[in-house]
């Protein structure tokens, strides 16, 4: 009986060998402590302990099977769960990659709009054109074939501008990267530029239009393109831009363009304007002649060019002789039509670099510089001989003829300061007034 005791313990032993990878073993271990329980109840004559000792040894051994299906479907569920799971991870990573990919997007799309809008916002701050067109470099700061841009403008298109023929074409006016100005220029020349004709775009490769000797070093002209196009205002091209990529060119590409010349056609012409108004502020309304206080101002840097470089000027001051009798006979109608022509006749008789203003009433002054005392005074003779030969029609049928004293006063420099320059060019003029009229003075220590 005392050996029954033991056999519980003993079945510990089937239940742990399944757990370390030895299920049969535990199997043969149970059927053995059976037997052997079986066979000593019967020998010590307790057979009913012995019975129930080989059906607890059977029920270890047996145990594992339940157990190990249970485990097994747990396994299985488990498995099953997690590629339920992978595939849901995956399905989250496509989403998330297709978001991060959107976001990206976005995110180049509101930096391009950012771009354009501080270019924008350029066009309103700035009133020149060079930093409008150094911050175009923002729109195109991601494309990486571009190898550079310039920008050429043509004087002929612009009037007002005293331009001889030979210098209307179009030049560069602006160059960044790749190329210089002097290398736009030989491409400019080369291209069969017409824009009477309204060409919105040139978009072509190098060597349909490079001479060997304009080849560009480290480049071959057949990866190269030029793209430009007009930049335009008020129905007329006043401008060029131009692009060299190495590549193909996008039709995203084209379409910054696009929106760059739009642009800076606007900022361009309001520039103009600007300038426009600033140098109507600054011009007489009746002779267009520059004002009073611009004169000053033109004299001030004469004299600061003089004083820095060594170099001389020279001031002139004219008075119309006895203007104050054709207000009286003809009237202030035809005293400003006599003002308007002697401005005309000043400024189509001296080279377009001397500074020509109304000083005053009947009263007109130059400033002529880098030119030898005789020179000056034979202009001033000049003057007063074609003011004295023209016959100035103030009405139809009606001209008259009238004269001009000139006072001449040479600026070296150790002369004084502006006001007694224009002192000394005064007396010289009253001494002209004193000495009969219709004549020119130099002023003399």
């Amino acid at each position: 009986m005392n050996s029954f005791a033991l056999f519980p313990l003993l079945s510990i032993l089937p239940l742990v060998l399944p757990f370390k990878g030895k299920g049969k073993r535990g199997i043969l271990l149970a059927i053995f402590l059976s037997a052997f329980s079986i066979l000593l109840g019967f020998r010590n004559n307790f057979m009913v302990a012995g019975f129930l000792n080989a059906v607890l040894f059977i029920a270890a051994g047996l145990f594992q099977y339940p157990l190990k299906r249970e485990v097994q479907e747990a396994v299985s569920n488990s498995l099953q769960r997690q590629l339920y799971l992978q595939a849901e991870l995956s399905k989250k990573q496509l989403e998330c990659e297709k978001l991060e990919s959107q976001r990206k997007k976005l995110q180049e799309e509101a930096e391009q709009i950012s771009k354009r809008y501080l270019f924008a916002k350029s066009l309103v701050s700035y009133m020149e054109e060079v930093p409008i067109l150094e911050d175009l470099n923002s729109i195109f700061s991601f494309e990486k074939n571009l190898l550079g841009y310039g920008f050429a403008t043509n004087p002929d298109l612009e009037p007002e501008l005293d331009v001889s023929k030979d210098e209307k074409i179009w030049k560069s006016f602006f160059a960044k990267g790749f190329l210089d100005q002097e290398g736009w220029n030989k491409i400019l020349q080369l291209l069969p530029l017409n824009l009477n004709r309204s060409e919105d775009r040139i978009f072509t490769p190098l060597d349909r239009i490079l001479k060997t000797e304009v080849y560009l070093d480290g480049k071959k002209t057949e990866d190269l393109y030029l793209v430009g196009s007009p930049v335009r205002w008020q129905g007329r091209a006043h401008g060029l831009l131009f692009f060299l990529l190495e590549g193909s060119v996008s039709d995203d590409f084209l379409d910054k363009v696009s929106f760059a010349v739009q642009l800076l056609g606007l900022g361009f012409h309001k520039i103009h304007l600007y300038r426009k108004i600033v140098e109507r502020s600054r011009r007489d309304g009746l002779t267009n002649l520059y004002l009073r206080r611009v004169f000053l101002e033109r004299l001030s840097e004469e004299i600061s060019f003089t004083k820095r470089y060594g170099t001389s000027f020279s001031l002139l001051m004219l008075d119309l002789d006895h203007f104050k009798l054709v207000n009286d006979r003809y009237g202030h109608l035809a005293g400003d039509m006599v003002l308007k022509k002697i401005a005309e006749i000043l400024k189509s008789n001296v080279h377009h670099g001397v500074n020509i203003c109304r000083y005053g009433g009947e009263e007109f002054a130059l400033l002529i510089g880098l030119a030898p005392q005789e020179v000056v005074l034979a202009t001033a003779e000049h003057l007063r001989s074609a003011i004295e030969n023209s016959a100035i029609e103030i009405s139809e049928g009606v001209t008259i003829k009238i004269t001009v004293s000139i006072g001449v006063a040479h600026y070296l420099p150790e002369a004084p300061l502006a006001e007694e320059l224009i002192q000394r060019a005064d007396h010289a003029l009253y001494q002209a007034k004193e000495s009969g009229r219709n004549g020119v003075r130099e002023w003399k220590v």
